[in-house]
């Protein structure tokens, strides 16, 4: 069954985020650009292998993982009209990437607000949050590389 969104549940695009009321459960739920992009692409007809390889178009790792567990989360929240069958395995794609300069930006903006007063483009708790995520998807590949070792 490919991931649909609950008839319950209207949607505002914020640019590239999206906000998701759940009218039945009285509850608003924020998505970043890559959650609001597998969101916008739960239509009951597209799988979440195509949704995982639209990601990948847009340059976004481990894009099969990361739409796994954004149907997970999804369908934790009770946004999606059914559950949806995770693959059977997850594929691992590996590219390398220049932090460097990510890193340099985030903390020349972490002392820019230091210095001028001014809240952190990224708060303490969105931190966590993709903190959170990042040590999932990681879960997520390690056991998909460990049953392919078993195999």
């Amino acid at each position: 069954m490919y991931p649909r969104q609950s008839p319950t549940t209207h949607t505002e695009q914020l640019g590239d985020e999206a906000s998701v009321s759940d009218w039945t459960r009285a509850q608003v739920h924020a998505l970043n650009p890559t959650a609001a992009h597998v969101w916008r692409q739960c239509d009951g007809a597209t799988s979440p292998e195509a949704i995982a390889a639209s990601l990948a178009r847009h340059k976004i790792p481990e894009a099969a993982a990361i739409v796994e567990l954004t149907l997970r989360q999804l369908a934790r929240l009770h946004l999606l009209a059914a559950p949806v069958e995770s693959p059977a395995q997850v594929s691992i794609e590996e590219d390398s990437f220049d932090q460097g300069d990510a890193l340099l930006a985030e903390i020349e903006a972490f002392l820019r607000s230091v210095r001028e007063g001014s809240p952190p483009v990224v708060s303490g708790e969105d931190g966590l949050r993709a903190l959170e995520t990042a040590m999932q998807i990681t879960r997520l590949v390690q056991q998909s590389t460990q049953k392919q070792a078993q195999k």
